[in-house]
């Protein structure tokens, strides 16, 4: 029989966490922290058995309920199913928190992160994606505009062959990575925070990816001419983006010229 488990990027909701001792409890049943070590483990994954979290009580239930509303839109929340128990998942898992670069530097991997699992199924490779869904039946997130997305998921994973390596992702593969997360790079530095976009995820999104994608066309690689061109755009709620070629602009602009335009 299946068990529902929710997956919790906890660098998105990690004040919430912070504020509530089932959490700060590290010997709770009903979840396990995925990320290696004491002082981050709320900071990494968070894997939820939500049958173990109905038997915990009314504080377990309602600090989930809190952590599962701490980001607009949900988007530091999935919803998995899977034959295993939660221990044999969190430990499958684990093996994906963190990889190496092709400079053997380790790093973590928000693969919680819906705005970065999405990209999952088209970026890892076909072993790669098949090893680190094999024992997941269904998984499923809310996109920005609030729409169930359902995940891609290899046939024939269940009886995948693992390779007998540590888990790494190619300068490429963070590449691709790197550039989708560019237009929420750049609302982290143009908005006051989460809450101001919550009732306009997609709309922002999509704004500020139209500024990277200007920003990019033109060859510009001056971070501060993006930041002063997304900050005039949005503050003309988008009209500014029709106003004048931009690519053409930006590839000679500097950062005052923006400003001036």
């Amino acid at each position: 029989m299946m068990r529902d488990y929710s997956l919790i990027d906890g660098a998105l909701a990690y004040e919430t966490l912070c504020a509530h001792s089932v959490f700060v409890d590290p010997v709770a049943s009903w979840y396990v922290c995925l990320m290696p070590g004491e002082e981050r483990r709320l900071a990494g994954p968070i894997l939820i058995d939500m049958a173990l979290l109905d038997a915990a009580g009314t504080a377990a239930q309602s600090a989930v309920a809190e952590v599962m509303n701490a980001f607009p839109g949900k988007l530091h929340c999935s919803t998995l199913q899977s034959d295993a128990d939660l221990i044999s998942l969190a430990n499958h898992l684990q093996r994906f928190t963190c990889f190496y670069d092709e400079n053997f530097l380790l790093l973590g991997f928000r693969f919680a992160d819906t705005r970065i699992l999405a990209h999952l199924p088209n970026v890892l490779t076909p072993q790669q994606w098949g090893e680190m869904t094999s024992l997941v039946g269904r998984w499923v997130f809310l996109d920005r505009r609030g729409e169930e997305v359902v995940l891609a998921l290899p046939e024939g994973r269940e009886s995948l062959t693992p390779e007998n390596k540590q888990f790494k992702l190619s300068s490429e593969q963070l590449e691709v990575l790197i550039d989708a997360a560019e237009p929420d790079l750049l609302l982290d530095q143009i908005k006051r925070g989460p809450e101001e976009t919550k009732n306009h995820l997609y709309d922002d999104w999509n704004l500020a990816q139209n500024c990277v994608s200007a920003w990019q066309q033109s060859g510009s690689r001056n971070r501060e001419v993006l930041l002063q061109f997304a900050k005039k755009i949005f503050n003309s709620n988008g009209q500014a983006l029709q106003k004048r070629d931009w690519i053409s602009f930006l590839a000679r602009a500097t950062p005052q010229d923006v400003v001036n335009s």
